[in-house]
């Protein structure tokens, strides 16, 4: 049976090997150099989100450790531009859930105060 590319590839994983991924995400995001982050959050920062939905508590623990690092590492860094297309198809998506909603918020707000301005 072929998977929706809608579905987030850790949707369809077990919580161990979500949580085995979304630790793999936090290690190349501490890793990761200032000036290759906006590439890296394009990537990285939908398949965290959505990782949300996950009834596993330690799943959650996981992408909140993974966003407070994106939060603090972004904060005072108005050029580093975030996926606001993706986040808004996350959130505009019939079966997302509440907690996934949420954050997609927060995060499509980020981007907003940071996408270039067209005149």
């Amino acid at each position: 049976m072929a998977e929706s590319s809608s579905v987030p590839a850790a949707a369809a994983k077990s919580d161990a090997e979500t949580e085995e991924l979304l630790d793999r995400m936090l290690t190349r995001l501490a890793l990761c150099d200032d000036s290759k982050l906006q590439a890296l959050l394009s990537k990285l920062l939908p398949l965290t989100i959505s990782s949300l939905s996950s009834s596993s508590q330690l799943v959650r623990n996981k992408v909140l450790e993974i966003l407070s690092h994106v939060n603090k590492r972004v904060k005072h860094q108005p050029e580093i531009g975030l996926p606001l297309t993706e986040l808004w198809s996350m959130y505009t998506e019939a079966g997302a859930t509440p907690m996934v909603k949420n954050f997609c918020i927060v995060y499509i707000e980020m981007a907003f105060e940071r996408a270039p301005l067209k005149v």
